[in-house]
């Protein structure tokens, strides 16, 4: 498999992440997101007009 770059050159070696056993993953989770102040309300709106979340519009801005 080739991963390659916007201009189509080919990307240097790479390596699939290293997978993570089922009770690590806590454990990973809080060393990588810890200190960022990411929880459960970090995708809540921050205000209440009612309206839900347009994920048309979030995905489609992720390959803009």
């Amino acid at each position: 498999m080739v991963f390659k770059d916007q201009r189509q050159e080919p990307l240097p070696n790479w390596s699939p992440m290293t997978p993570i056993a089922n009770q690590d993953i806590s454990d990973w989770l809080n060393g990588e997101f810890f200190e960022m102040g990411i929880d459960a309300d970090s995708c809540s709106a921050q205000w209440y007009a009612g309206e839900r979340m347009d994920w048309d519009m979030v995905v489609g801005n992720l390959f803009q």
